[in-house]
Parts: structure tokens; C-alpha cells; sequence
């Protein structure tokens, strides 16, 4: 009967101690979920931070829009000013046409340049618009993989956990009904 006794008090020691290190598995694996979800929370951070990198360099774009528009017209002026001035004073002003000539050329390179330029920053900012949506979608799905896989983890050791309680709680009834017969053979 000793023996007896004994067996299940080592069995009821293990199926304890079995517990306790199926509990602290579990809140390793809580304190993975919270990790997986902060890292989570500062990608969307982060995400937040170039879509207002990219409103700003949508700005950018416009402001050289306007400024393209601006220089544009200003050439489109100088053009008209060197047609009338050699209309009326062709033999006087040809040194200056030939300048204003130069200065149209060189803000229509300016033009050019600001459209290359400009061409450069919408491509720019296309392909960091898809670069990012890329990198946050593979990383949500990486993380959303990630957290059911500790689900369902966790849910096995919640389970496994629960299975070595009832053995235990049906462990402790038949130690008390052994030390009951004990109990009743000794009185007897």
C-alpha cells in the first residue's frame, strides 16, 4: 500500500511539475505574440512614415510642375518679344536677338531638364509606392503566418495543459480513496 501511495505521489509530483513548465511555455509563447504584434505595429509605422514621404516628394513633383509651367511661359514670352523686336528693328537689335536666342535655348535645355527631372521623380515615386506595398505585404503576411502558427501552439499546450489537469485532479480522487481504505483497513 506504501508503495502504492508513494507511485502516486511521484506521479502526482511529475504531472505538477509538467504543468508548471507547460504554464511557462505559455507565456513564453504570449510574450512572442506581444513581440510579433509590436514589431507588426512599427512596420505599419514605418509604413505611415514613407506614405508621408511620398506625399512630399508628390509635392515636390508639383511645385516643379508649377515651376515648368512658369519657365515655359516665360520662354514662350521671350519668343514672342525676339519676333517683334526683329520685325521693327531687325539690323539694330540682331546682337540682341542672337542673346535672347541664347536665353531662349538655354531655358528650353532648363525646361527639359526640369521635365527629366521631373519624369525621374514620378518614376521615383511610382516605384517606391510599389516597393513599399510589397515590403508591407510580405511582411503582414509573414507576421499573420507567424501569429497562427503561436495560436495554434498555444492552443495544443492550452489542451495538453487541461488533459494533465483532469489526470492529476483523477490522480488526487484515488490517492484519498487509497488513504481512506488505509485508513479504514487500520481501524479495522
Amino acid at each position: 500500500m506504501k508503495e502504492l501511495k508513494d507511485q502516486l505521489t511521484r506521479e502526482k509530483q511529475d504531472l505538477e511539475s509538467e504543468i508548471a513548465g507547460l504554464n511557462k511555455e505559455i507565456e513564453q509563447l504570449k510574450t512572442q505574440q506581444d513581440d510579433a504584434q509590436q514589431k507588426l505595429d512599427d512596420a505599419t509605422k514605418e509604413l505611415n512614415n514613407k506614405g508621408n514621404q511620398i506625399r512630399e516628394l508628390e509635392g515636390k513633383i508639383g511645385a516643379l510642375n508649377n515651376k515648368n509651367k512658369d519657365l515655359h511661359d516665360e520662354n514662350t514670352e521671350l519668343s514672342a518679344k525676339v519676333k517683334g523686336q526683329l520685325k521693327h528693328k531687325e539690323e539694330m537689335l540682331s546682337l540682341e536677338h542672337q542673346e535672347l536666342r541664347d536665353e531662349s535655348t538655354r531655358l528650353n535645355e532648363r525646361v527639359d531638364s526640369l521635365m527629366g527631372e521631373l519624369c525621374q521623380c514620378k518614376l521615383e515615386s511610382e516605384k517606391n509606392k510599389l516597393c513599399l506595398k510589397s515590403e508591407y505585404e510580405d511582411e503582414l503576411r509573414l507576421r499573420l503566418e507567424y501569429e497562427d502558427e503561436l495560436n495554434l501552439e498555444l492552443e495544443h499546450k492550452s489542451r495538453e495543459a487541461s488533459s494533465l489537469r483532469t489526470q492529476l485532479t483523477m490522480l488526487r480522487k484515488k490517492v484519498e480513496v487509497e488513504e481512506v481504505k488505509q485508513l479504514k483497513t487500520l481501524e479495522s
